[in-house]
Parts: C-alpha cells; sequence; structure tokens
C-alpha cells in the first residue's frame, strides 16, 4: 500500500497538472498561448511581405499582380482585414515610371483594389 501512495503522490506532482482532472485542458491552454503568439507573428510577417512588395521589373505586370494576389491572401487567412487600403499598396508595389504612377493615380476614382488593379492592366 505504500508503493500505491508513494505512486499517488508522484503523479500530483506531475507539472502542468497531468494527473489532476483538468491537466489536460491546462496543458492546451498552455498550447493555445504559444500558439496565438505564432499566429501574431505570422500575421506581422505577411504584412510586412505584402507591403515591402516591389514588382520586378524583369516580370510582366500581369504575373506581380498574381504575386501580390497571393500576399493579400495570406494577410486576409491570418484574419487581418485591409479594405481600400490594397489599392494604394498595389499601385506603389507596382514599380511604375513616375507619369504612369500618376496617371493610374488620376483616372481611379478611388483607390481601392479591383479599380487599381483594372487601371494596371489598362496601361500595360
Amino acid at each position: 500500500m505504500s508503493e500505491q501512495k508513494l505512486n499517488k503522490s508522484k503523479a500530483t506532482k506531475v507539472p502542468l497538472g497531468v494527473g489532476r482532472k483538468d491537466g489536460v485542458s491546462n496543458i492546451i491552454n498552455i498550447f493555445d498561448k504559444f500558439s496565438i503568439g505564432n499566429e501574431t507573428q505570422n500575421a506581422y510577417t505577411a504584412i510586412d511581405d505584402l507591403v515591402q512588395f516591389k514588382c520586378d521589373k524583369n516580370q510582366t505586370l500581369e504575373n506581380s499582380i498574381v504575386q501580390f494576389q497571393l500576399k493579400v491572401d495570406k494577410v486576409k487567412s491570418s484574419g487581418i482585414v485591409l479594405s481600400d487600403v490594397l489599392g494604394h499598396i498595389l499601385l506603389n508595389s507596382a514599380n511604375l515610371p513616375e507619369e504612369k504612377h500618376d496617371m493610374v493615380k488620376a483616372t481611379c476614382d478611388k483607390l481601392s483594389f479591383t479599380n487599381v488593379e483594372a487601371q494596371l492592366e489598362k496601361i500595360e
């Protein structure tokens, strides 16, 4: 019997309360905290990747728009809502000569992603 008491006392001293009734819940809560930190870091990384994106001059504008959209999708999948900021980011990411950049701005009534994308396709 003393061996059972010894085993029982060891079980109650297991880190994170594994031997307790709510032990599994405690472990899940701790892992969730790590996961949330990683999700936040992934969101910031995705935003940085999107904001710093520039079209390669040797690449077609169409291919650059596809790459940009993939970066947007990655940001959206992290739970971030971007709204009309995307049009502005796309325009600046297009790496256009100043006169074409100004022409897109002048011909868009709103710098939404859809409007800027349509104007970029027209000037290519």
